[in-house]
């Protein structure tokens, strides 16, 4: 018998140390009719407190799953929100429910933070509009945590650019080099310092985080931004989804980065992004040390996108970056200055770009290249095919619509394949450029299966006589006034191209564009008139395979001819 209540004693003792502690979330109450007191909270009504900051400051929070529930109504709040790790916070709607703050304070209003190595955070933030009342710096900061989700908010007047740690929203990793305090990649490190790769983008992005340096499990959806920023880093697996951010009115806000560093694995998709202008200082989007399988997708953006790699390899995937099914319209006027819709920048292996639509409104300016391959060191395996580049805006200089330019006197650009794609971008531009601008070398680019439409010209090449490997063959080039220029030694190696003034491509013209507008009619010259390239380039924009039945002669330009069969009228039953 005393065996026996021994045994029962260490199995109880055991269990303790051994399981959780099986506390019950609890859920706590803020409302305007409430009162902030030692006892508001756990009731709603005239029970609750009257703000978010003294709950949480003053309620002991921090099981799993404590559920903070605001009522509807418009507070005034000026006291940071130190969040714990588990805790719930759930407006009764971003429409009803809003909450205005000035504060300035590090880590913004709500400060969800830990120091690596990360932990798991499980905060959950949504229903309510946060309105920023002054020059604030950050609405929410969340860092060092996983499975963080904030979604169907509006982030409104988070304008200030004072430090990369500023804007609607701050999330990643690591954030700073204390973890807590001085924003992630700001410039305020010292020479020497172990942890400095942190701090400063140019020493940063070539170092690599550790591995529980990353954030993971981030979802960010359903949220409008508006003059408001999103800012990431360090994160490894996020989604950033069915968001909008309407940034058009704003002036010096960019809409996601500007700049964040260190992407794994992440996808943006079904987003709306809207800018004022476009600079240097005011993007889309632009991350950098981005790899690892990330995808951009199904995404409506008007302004430039950037997009860097360093030291983050396509790993177990295909590529490191896809960017696809993506609307780039410029619907309003922008800034004077030069820059592309697309960026791909510095060291950058395994990216494909394709099945976009890429377009400026005919009166308004937009972005002086759809896409521009540049800067230091090597570009392996850059892939672009599928796209429509429909009217493009000249600037008066730059009529290159996809320009490769080398940058670096002493490394190399190389290996770029640009197919079945559709330029049909405005008489004043040219398809593609490929130019020596720093006595750097671009070897081995590919031009197939492209339909070039009422253009200045199509490709030219500008280089000496060591920039070998540039063909193109298999275009189709209706009116175009300039046509396969070589300026300097180098040279185009040209097959089966078609250069014409007299018989168009055969586009359906009318229609919403890109589809069906740029389809083949049945009498195009372009149906079966390709080279067939093999995976990936087999499906069209629209899900179709390109490939024949005699598997050697595809279409030209993005889509795949398919005849529509009518059905027979008046058929009867006998």
């Amino acid at each position: 018998m005393k065996d026996t209540c021994i045994n029962r004693i260490l199995f109880a003792l055991l269990f303790v140390l051994l399981v959780p502690s099986l506390v019950s979330a609890t859920t706590y109450y803020v409302d305007m009719g409430g009162t902030n007191n030692g006892s508001c909270g756990t009731t709603s009504g005239t029970g609750a407190c009257a703000t978010l900051s003294y709950l949480v400051g003053n309620r002991h929070l921090g099981s799993k799953g404590d559920d903070i529930q605001i009522a509807v109504g418009s507070y005034t709040d000026n006291t940071q929100v130190v969040l714990p790790v588990g805790v719930h916070v759930h407006g009764a709607g971003s429409a009803t429910t809003t909450i205005k703050t000035n504060v300035t304070t590090a880590g913004g209003y709500i400060k969800a933070q830990s120091p690596v190595p990360v932990v798991d955070g499980s905060n959950e933030i949504s229903g309510f509009n946060l309105i920023a009342s002054s020059t604030n710096k950050t609405g929410i900061t969340s860092s060092g945590r996983n499975n963080q989700k904030i979604h169907d908010m509006i982030f409104t007047n988070w304008t200030s650019e004072a430090g990369d740690d500023a804007g609607a929203i701050w999330i990643g990793g690591k954030y700073g080099r204390d973890d807590l305090a001085s924003g992630f990649w700001v410039q305020t490190c010292s020479g020497g310092e172990g942890t400095c790769s942190y701090c400063g983008s140019n020493t940063a992005s070539n170092i690599s985080p550790l591995s529980t340096d990353w954030a993971t499990g981030v979802d960010i959806y359903n949220n409008t931004f508006t003059n408001s920023e999103l800012k990431m880093n360090v994160l490894k697996g996020a989604k950033i989804h069915d968001n909008t951010i309407n940034n058009d009115t704003g002036t010096n806000l960019s809409g996601i980065g500007h700049t964040g560093f260190w992407f794994s694995g992440i996808k943006i998709y079904n987003n709306t992004i809207n800018m004022n202008s476009i600079s240097n200082t005011v993007i889309a989007v632009e991350l950098w040390a981005i790899g690892e399988g990330s995808k951009i997708y199904n995404n409506i953006i008007s302004g430039w996108t950037s997009f860097g790699h360093h030291g983050l390899g396509k790993g177990s995937n295909v590529y490191a970056l896809e960017i696809y099914g993506n609307t780039f319209y410029v619907a309003k006027a922008m800034s004077s200055t030069a820059n592309p819709t697309i960026e791909i920048v510095n060291t950058f292996s395994d990216v494909a770009i394709y099945n976009n639509y890429f377009a400026s409104s005919a009166t308004d300016r937009g972005c002086t290249w759809a896409l521009a391959i540049w800067g230091p060191n090597i570009k392996r395996n850059i892939l672009i095919y599928g796209n429509i580049f429909g009217l493009q805006y000249y600037d008066g200089s730059n009529k290159r619509v996809i320009t490769l330019e080398d940058q670096n006197s002493t490394t190399y650009t190389s290996e770029v394949y640009v197919y079945n794609n559709v330029f049909d971008v405005g008489s004043s531009k040219r398809a593609g450029g490929i130019m020596s601008s720093s006595g750097g070398v671009i070897t081995n680019t590919y031009w197939r299966n492209n339909i070039f439409n009422n253009m200045d010209g199509n490709l030219v090449l500008n280089a000496g006589s060591s920039w070998t490997g540039h063909t193109a063959e298999n275009n189709y080039s209706f009116n175009c006034v300039n046509n396969y220029v070589s300026s300097g030694d180098a040279k185009w190696t040209l097959a089966d191209n078609v250069t014409t003034n007299s018989i168009a491509p055969g586009f359906v013209g009318t229609g919403n564009k890109p589809s069906p507008y740029y389809l083949l009619q049945t009498n195009s010259p372009c149906i079966a008139a390709g080279v067939a390239l093999g995976t990936p380039y087999n499906i069209d924009p629209a899900g179709n395979e390109r490939v024949r039945s005699d598997m050697t002669a595809w279409d030209i330009g993005a889509y795949t001819y398919i005849s529509i069969l009518t059905p027979p009228k008046d058929l009867k039953v006998k």
